[in-house]
């Protein structure tokens, strides 16, 4: 019976890290290059010149370029997963490896992040309206997400600090991986609610995006962050309890299914939510061509 459940748990886990690689390294880099794409082509830099600040001769040509080595790059990276698969499977590979893969698939994505900053600090300083019109509507986080998903991250947030502190004795007792751990992720939530007061209350990140593209992009944002939050919870609420009671060959399985839902959930509601096919782009055209009013 043992044997039968090890079988199961480990064919359960090949199945669910196949679906990381392509899921994280296939499926969403194709559909954001496709997005770039889509972008570049039914609005270019000729017609549409605020959109892309430091666009020069050869702009286009160079950013399909950069597509396809990205799209490049995320394929040796499948190709890496289905190696240490192969690994795991006649070497006996530690399944632990899986989350460390799911970091080198990350790196991509952060390349776009920290590319999509630069832009976006570009624009500001390339950007000098001539008339400043300031939002004066009184923007509440309930504007922006059901106040009761906040009560649930912060519940769940309460109870993975009681559950994971339970059994670590006095404060003068803890450890430093104690003590780290709770410095991470109280730092993050903390993070999260400087950010989400950010983006319902401050500066603009893209100087030009017209007020309802703004206030979607928030909206996804803040969503986004509180059910990071709330998953983030439960995840560590779930690998804690199975360490404490002996369910260790089921964690590979968690981590790599909750590393799947964050990228969903980070990703794919962005892409669902955010459409260029909705958006409103006449407000990176140049002033002169802008419709009166």
């Amino acid at each position: 019976m043992a044997d039968i459940t090890t079988t199961a748990v480990s064919a359960l886990f090949y199945l669910v890290f196949a679906c990381q690689i392509v899921l994280i390294s296939l499926f969403y880099p194709r559909k954001l290059m496709a997005r770039m794409t889509y972008v570049l082509e039914h609005f270019p830099p000729a017609e549409y010149p605020k959109l892309y600040p430091d666009a020069g001769p050869g702009f286009e040509a160079s950013m399909k370029g950069k597509a396809r080595l990205y799209l490049a790059v995320n394929m040796i990276i499948a190709a890496l997963g289905v190696v240490a698969m192969g690994l795991m499977l006649t070497w006996g590979l530690s399944r632990g490896a899986c989350a460390g893969y799911f970091i080198l698939q990350a790196m991509p994505y952060l390349y776009l992040s920290i590319k999509e900053m630069a832009q976006f600090k570009a624009m500001r300083a390339a950007y000098r309206p001539r008339l400043r019109v300031a939002d004066l509507t009184p923007r509440r986080l309930s504007d922006f997400v059901a106040l009761p998903y906040v009560a649930v991250a912060a519940v769940l947030y309460v109870a993975w600090l009681a559950f994971f502190l339970s059994g670590k004795g006095a404060p003068e007792s803890w450890g430093t991986s104690v003590v780290a751990t709770l410095l991470l992720i109280s730092g993050m939530n903390l993070a999260y609610v400087f950010i989400i007061r950010r983006f319902i209350s401050g500066k603009k990140l893209n100087p030009i995006a017209g007020h309802a593209d703004q206030m979607l992009q928030t909206k996804t944002t803040v969503k986004g962050l509180v059910y990071s939050s709330i998953g983030v919870s439960l995840f560590l609420i779930v690998i804690d309890a199975m360490r404490r009671y002996g369910l260790h060959d089921v964690g590979p399985v968690v981590t790599s299914f909750y590393m799947q839902a964050c990228v969903v959930f980070a990703i794919g509601m962005t892409l669902d939510k955010i459409r260029p096919e909705t958006m409103d782009f006449d407000v990176y055209k140049p002033d002169d061509t802008l419709p009166a009013g």
